[in-house]
């Protein structure tokens, strides 16, 4: 049948409306193995990457996001790539979760440069940036080094690196790091005296 991936698709779909996930992954996951060049195959691999993620398997998550990310222009790209980071952090993969969370930030500016020249906004993608400059604070914290954090957060932010730096800090000291907060803390009161 010429439309059986449209109709794995919707079957999939309404299943996961309904809340049938079971029933839903088994047609999403047919649709992946068996029409993998159909027009619908992106956002099964994405709804399956969902729900693997959802469920804490982060592995299956990775790998349906990897299908996603397969194809840069598409709209689910960057929040693949985003999620991805995450399912590798939450995994043990802390370094690549912070080279997936730096991409995804790079890649942000750069959209951004060229929207504006452009004269386009790119709202839903600026939110998607700042939850990446949040969150890599925490994956920074795993595994960066403390005294580099500095020159790495100025590096990655065209603005407000202090402010990740002073919430980088703070994570240390809630964490126990206070060799890590100290340091941070050290190098924020000269650059800013008058701050709280």
């Amino acid at each position: 049948d010429e439309k059986m991936d449209q109709e794995l698709f919707f079957l999939g779909y309404n299943y996961y409306e309904l809340g049938n996930l079971k029933k839903g992954t088994e047609f999403y996951s047919r649709l992946s193995k068996d029409y993998p060049r159909s027009p619908y195959v992106i956002e099964a691999n994405f709804a399956l990457a969902e729900y693997y993620f959802e469920n804490e398997k982060w592995e299956p998550a990775k790998k349906y996001y990897a299908q996603v990310l397969r194809f840069k222009h598409h709209r689910l790209f960057a929040f693949s790539l985003y999620k991805t980071a995450w399912a590798e952090f939450r995994s043990g993969h802390s370094a690549r979760a912070l080279k997936l969370m730096e991409a995804l930030i790079l890649q942000g500016r750069q959209q951004a440069a060229q929207a504006e020249l452009e004269g386009r906004k790119n709202i839903s993608r600026s939110r998607l940036d700042n939850e990446g400059l949040r969150d890599i604070v925490l994956f920074y914290a795993d595994i960066g080094d403390p005294a580099k954090a500095p020159d790495y957060f100025h590096n990655l932010t065209d603005k407000n690196a202090d402010d990740y730096i002073e919430k980088l800090a703070y994570y240390y000291g809630d964490k126990g790091n206070l060799q890590g907060a100290r340091v941070l803390f050290t190098y924020l009161v000269p650059a800013d005296p008058t701050s709280p």
